[in-house]
């Protein structure tokens, strides 16, 4: 930020200075006060697409997402070739369900740069998100080899893997909080709790790694562990949602995990925050257009953890029919009460056939899920 600034003070009209300094300041957690230097860029080079792709990045962080998606169009629709805009939109495109949108965008620019990474991932990213992680896979490997260190393809990789329960790959390929998730689901808890102590967190996508860490221990009965872990890194439960906020996720983030922890402890004040929050996210979502499997998963997961169970296995059963697939989902210690009814085992069943048929288009065998070690599992009556 030094440098930016003294290149600012020689000349206030570097708009390349601006933007970076954006940038920064949006990387550091503040996008409300990235969006003045950004726009200034903005207002020096209207066609920057660097500077707009930030300040779109920026509006979504502040979960102004409808302002964000405008600016993608516009610079898409100016430079179809320039990636990071490109693949933010096929992204906001997908979270919508707007597969005919998203499909005739990436045939267009498909046509100018041919099959390059950027139309790789977006095509690996709509097949997951429609339902087809080995499709999705097959697209993401060559776009990982050419650009190993592609983190958005990374994560999209990791949950295409997670749909055919491919833990291995995933701990050896993805992101620090992926190799979390892989260990924890292939019973390596010891492992994953190595792999907890030695990450990053303020590199990660926060939302995203604290689920990952909280389905680690939860999974391995470590429930006031995972409260600790909290409580040290952000000193509260009030410090963790100011610091922490779930408006660039997609979804409810960290919440389910930490109300599971928190109700298996006894903790009910703390448990009973939690999911108005994760209401309020989910309606959020639905306000601003999302429609996707994995809003409707955490729909499940809100309705389990509120001890309504019909409508958690509706929410299941929809998640299913728009083509959710994670191996691991049922097997969730949040379904514990659903465990052994008819219709729940029916869902199972579902997954489980669909989790065998993407594995067997790849070449891998059918799938068997290591038990949940952890026995002693609070049953949600609300």
């Amino acid at each position: 930020m030094r440098l930016v600034d003294q290149a600012l003070a020689l000349d206030d009209k570097l708009a390349e200075a601006h933007a970076v300094r954006g940038l920064l300041i949006d990387s550091s957690g503040r996008p409300g006060e990235a969006l003045e230097p950004l726009q200034k860029a903005l207002d020096l080079n209207p066609t920057m697409s660097n500077a707009a792709n930030w300040t779109a990045l920026a509006y979504y962080a502040l979960g102004r997402t409808r302002e964000g998606l405008s600016i993608l169009e516009e610079v898409v629709k100016r430079d179809p070739t320039y990636g990071p805009a490109f693949n933010n939109l096929l992204l906001d495109y997908t979270w919508r369900r707007e597969f005919d949108t998203a499909d005739g965008l990436v045939e267009r620019v498909a046509r100018i740069v041919g099959t390059n990474v950027e139309v790789r991932q977006a095509r690996g990213n709509m097949a997951i998100m429609r339902g087809e992680p080995a499709e999705a896979i097959r697209e993401f490997r060559p776009a990982l080899a050419e650009n190993p260190n592609a983190s958005v393809v990374q994560a999209f990789y990791s949950l295409a893997l997670a749909s055919v329960a491919d833990y291995e790959t995933m701990v050896a390929a993805g992101l620090p909080e992926h190799r979390i998730l892989g260990h924890a689901m292939l019973g390596a808890a010891e492992e994953a709790l190595r792999e907890i102590d030695v990450i990053d967190l303020a590199a990660t996508f926060q939302p995203r790694a604290l689920r990952f860490i909280g389905i680690a221990f939860n999974r391995a009965g470590q429930h006031q562990a995972y409260i600790d872990y909290i409580e040290k890194r952000y000193g509260s439960l009030d410090g963790l949602l100011q610091e922490v906020g779930l408006d660039e996720a997609w979804n409810t983030g960290y919440l389910p995990e930490l109300a599971y922890a928190y109700l298996a402890t006894g903790d009910e004040e703390s448990f009973k925050r939690l999911p108005p929050l994760m209401r309020a996210a989910l309606d959020k979502d639905s306000d601003d257009g999302g429609d996707n499997y994995l809003q409707q998963f955490d729909e499940a997961l809100y309705f389990a953890l509120s001890g309504d169970e019909e409508a958690a296995l509706t929410a299941i059963e929809t998640a299913l029919d728009g083509g959710y697939g994670i191996a691991y989902a049922l097997d969730s210690h949040i379904f514990s009460g659903l465990h052994g009814d008819v219709r729940f085992e029916a869902l199972r069943a579902r997954l489980a056939g669909r989790v065998d048929a993407e594995r067997a288009s790849l070449g891998m065998p059918p799938y068997r899920p290591i038990s949940n070690t952890d026995e002693d599992r609070p049953v949600f009556v609300h």
